[in-house]
């Protein structure tokens, strides 16, 4: 509604007064008329879609007027927050970022590697690129986790250090057919220990101590990076006859690329190396590049041989192959991969009335330690058992697969 403030005229023509009013309405008439010689003005309110009275003249339409726009008013109180909507699609993976690629080949803080002979390496170190030149050997402890930015390149010989050692037995003179262990054979990866031979005094047949089973499940996640006490278990021992310790576990991620003209040693220890208990198992060695792989050396990770019957010492056990694992784009082997398990120890005959049970053999994370060689009544020390052969895998993946797994 418009409020207007109207004029209304008394007297005679030309001679007015004013009067003021107030009225509100859509549409306002007027009509002027002359009684006795003075002008009369009459109004009359109707609504905006109504005509005006017969002889009225329409002075304002306030439909038709627009008044200056009022201030803002004040702000209305907040709503109440709507429902949740349904949970959109999850979108793709995004491609790993600088901080996973840095936690998979390291930073090459420490920089380019040649190592000299009989060096061992930084079981944390973070290198550029690794050279190992032909002529020497470099050791490595058992459980490191190697990374370059660059590349490995070994032409000489790396090797790792065995894992825990192997079981040995004192002397008794107890006649029972008894375990008087002084030492257990490290497990290795394997989770079980070879147990050490059996002792007695007497004609009974002596069966040789069990092998060391596979027991620890494991993703394959898990399998790329070793940690320390991983590798293989160490041999049983006998009477006078230390069992060998199992070979070591090393993981080498080297982003642009891991070539081996040389050799990579994580084998079982065994007779060769003056022990004449159990072998040992093999160990795990893990090579993991973005761009390739290429050995036409040699990578070993297989079993120790089984200590050989004597006068007084009874055959034992090979030790079981161990793993090798490459894992790149690309891989090229024209060199070996050897997982052998070791062979048993040699028969024999002991002299004498007192008969020692031979020492079993160490298992693998992937195979099982041979028996120990049976002793019969007659003295005759039967050969100890063959090791199982371990495995040697390639995995061919793309670089987003291969970061995504050893992240």
């Amino acid at each position: 509604m418009v409020s207007i403030r109207w004029l209304r005229c008394l007297g005679s023509v030309g001679s007015l007064f004013l009067l003021v009013s107030e009225a509100q309405a859509d549409k306002v008439c007027l009509k002027t008329q002359l009684r006795s010689g003075r002008a009369v003005l009459s109004r009359r309110v109707v609504g905006s879609a109504v005509n005006c009275p017969r002889g009225f003249t329409e002075i304002v339409d306030s439909a038709t007027l627009t008044g200056p726009q009022g201030a803002t008013g004040p702000t209305g109180a907040t709503g109440a927050n709507g429902a949740t909507g349904a949970n959109g699609v999850n979108g793709a993976n995004g491609s790993a970022g600088a901080d996973g690629a840095l936690r998979v080949w390291g930073n090459g803080s420490s920089g380019a590697l040649t190592p000299a002979d009989g060096a061992t390496l930084d079981p944390k170190g973070q290198y550029t690129d690794i050279n190992i030149l032909a002529g020497r050997t470099v050791y490595v402890l058992s459980g490191s986790v190697i990374r370059c930015t660059g590349t490995l390149t070994v032409s000489g010989t790396l090797i790792v250090d065995p894992t825990g050692l192997g079981g040995a037995i004192e002397s008794t003179s107890d006649t029972q057919l008894i375990f008087p262990v002084s030492r257990s054979a490290s497990p290795g990866s394997s989770g079980i220990s070879a147990p050490n031979g059996a002792v007695r005094i007497g004609l009974n047949t002596i069966l040789g101590a069990r092998h060391s089973l596979i027991s620890r499940p494991d993703t394959l996640r898990n399998l790329l990076r070793v940690r320390p006490g991983d590798g293989g278990g160490a041999g049983g021992g006998a009477l006078g006859a230390e069992g060998a310790e199992g070979g070591g576990a090393v993981s080498v991620f080297c982003k642009t690329g891991v070539s081996v003209p040389g050799l990579i040693l994580a084998n079982g220890f065994g007779s060769n190396q003056g022990r004449s208990g159990g072998g040992g198992a093999g160990g795990i060695v893990v090579l993991a590049s973005n761009t390739a792989i290429s050995v036409a050396g040699t990578i070993g990770a297989f079993g120790g041989r089984g200590g050989s019957a004597t006068s007084s010492v009874p055959a034992s056990g090979g030790g079981a192959g161990g793993l090798i694992h490459l894992l790149a784009p690309a891989i090229n082997v024209t060199g070996a991969l050897s997982v052998a398990g070791g062979d048993g120890g040699s028969a024999g005959t002991l002299s004498g009335a007192t008969l020692y049970g031979s020492g079993g053999a160490g298992g693998s994370l992937v195979s099982s330690g041979g028996n120990g060689g049976t002793v019969l009544a007659s003295g005759s020390a039967l050969a100890g058992l063959n090791g199982d052969a371990g495995s040697a895998v390639q995995t061919l993946v793309t670089t987003t697969e291969l970061e995504a797994l050893l992240l």
